[in-house]
């Protein structure tokens, strides 16, 4: 069977057609494709963040280390929680030895030895911003240990004409004793103290 011109032509334009038809209807099922990745995308960005943020909350808060997790988990501090001895690593603002009246920032090491029985004694070395350095002083104090392993301390220190009070917290049963310095003003010191390992 012959096929004339006219004939050949709307057999190509059917094809051409047929073709282009065939070409929408797969870019339309990549576009929905790429539409649909896009949106599901944008779904996952705020999930991926809300389960991010969840995260850290849930991480951030302490867990075990307050007193109240020692008393439910019946480990109540005394006196006797604190023994032997600890290094110490203290900073912050305090009084210029050098004058009083100015501060300085200042960091300090020690070795504190803890009785078990409310007394303690010490050896420390500091530097401050304007002072020079200070090695090997000797210090003495008392202690007060509460069941909720909370407690306060008094430390006198040779030739500091007054003493040194602070607030502090036991954590991990007793391996690490945190303090904070109440007074006197204008003192702004934290102190980190570690049972030392022999």
């Amino acid at each position: 069977m012959a096929v004339d011109g006219t004939d050949a032509v709307r057999q190509v334009t059917t094809a051409e057609e047929a073709i282009m038809q065939l070409n929408s209807i797969v870019n339309a099922r990549e576009i929905h494709a790429s539409q649909t990745r896009a949106r599901l995308s944008r779904q996952a960005i705020p999930i991926a963040l809300a389960v991010s943020v969840a995260a850290v909350l849930f991480l951030s808060i302490p867990h075990g280390v307050t007193a109240q997790g020692a008393q439910e988990q019946g480990h109540a501090c005394s006196n006797a929680t604190l023994r032997g001895d600890y290094g110490r690593l203290s900073s912050g603002i305090r009084p210029a030895p050098v004058n009083p009246a100015l501060t300085e920032s200042f960091a300090g090491v020690a070795v504190r030895t803890y009785d078990g029985n409310g007394g303690f004694t010490e050896i420390s070395s500091s530097h401050g911003q304007i002072s020079p350095p200070n090695r090997d002083t000797p210090g003495h104090g008392i202690y007060e240990v509460r069941s909720d392993c909370t407690g306060t301390s008094t430390i006198f220190i040779t030739g500091a004409p007054f003493p040194i009070e602070t607030s502090f917290v036991i954590v991990g049963r007793g391996e690490e004793v945190d303090h904070v310095v109440m007074s006197p003003q204008p003192q702004v010191v934290s102190v980190v103290e570690h049972r030392v390992e022999r």
